[in-house]
């Protein structure tokens, strides 16, 4: 869980350079991604991993507390109906 939550956080704190390399780019957020993929492997039990993750971008970031909640809910939501969706129409 602690890895999960690392790797989201500094995947989160990565991509912030991507606006530098082409600031007319579709913006694309991997760590939602790394958090599909976690829930996806692992199981969906991780998902305090992705919560403490997103969380740690949203300190990271600067953001309010009530910009954080959205946040961390977004994060958590994406990644487990992405792992949801792909289990269930993988079969």
């Amino acid at each position: 869980m602690i890895a999960a939550a690392a790797a989201y956080a500094a995947l989160s704190g990565l991509w912030q350079v991507a606006p530098w390399i082409n600031p007319t780019g579709t913006p694309l957020w991997p760590p939602t991604g790394l958090a599909t993929g976690v829930l996806l492997l692992f199981g969906i039990r991780l998902w305090p991993g992705v919560v403490l993750g997103a969380y740690l971008a949203c300190v990271i970031a600067g953001q309010n507390s009530l910009a954080s909640v959205f946040v961390v809910g977004g994060a958590l939501g994406a990644g487990l109906t992405g792992s949801l969706l792909i289990r269930s129409l993988a079969l």
